[in-house]
Parts: structure tokens; sequence; C-alpha cells
């Protein structure tokens, strides 16, 4: 059996959720304190990880100009 990844914040279990927004795919872990991004990927199932650093992304997504509620 896998063991279950645990948010080193809160000490919770992270719930993998994934969210369709724009004809894109977002992947993240959730816990009680918040999320954390795993991947982007477009429809054609490209990861824009590969592109753009994951780091970058999760700002973008966090930012008060997108207007994704997460």
């Amino acid at each position: 059996m896998t063991r279950q990844k645990t948010c080193k914040t809160c000490g919770n279990t992270f719930i993998k959720e994934q969210i369709t927004a724009d004809n894109y795919i977002i992947t993240i872990n959730r816990c009680k304190c918040g999320w954390k991004l795993i991947d982007v990927k477009d429809q054609d199932g490209k990861s824009l990880k590969d592109l753009i650093d994951k780091g970058i992304l999760e700002k973008m997504i966090k930012s008060k100009a997108s207007n994704l509620k997460i």
C-alpha cells in the first residue's frame, strides 16, 4: 500500500483535485491550510510545467488578476 503525502504545515493528508478552466486541466493537492499546484495541462495533454516554472504558474493562479477561485 502506498503512503499518502501529508502537509508539513498542518499535518493533514493531501486530497488530489482536478479543476477544468478555460480548456486547461489544473491538478492540485489540497489540505486544510491551502493548496499546492501539481500540474496544468491543455486539452491535448501537454503540460505547461514544461514551458513555465511551477512557481510562476502558481503565482499566476493566486494573483488578484486571475478570475479562478481554487
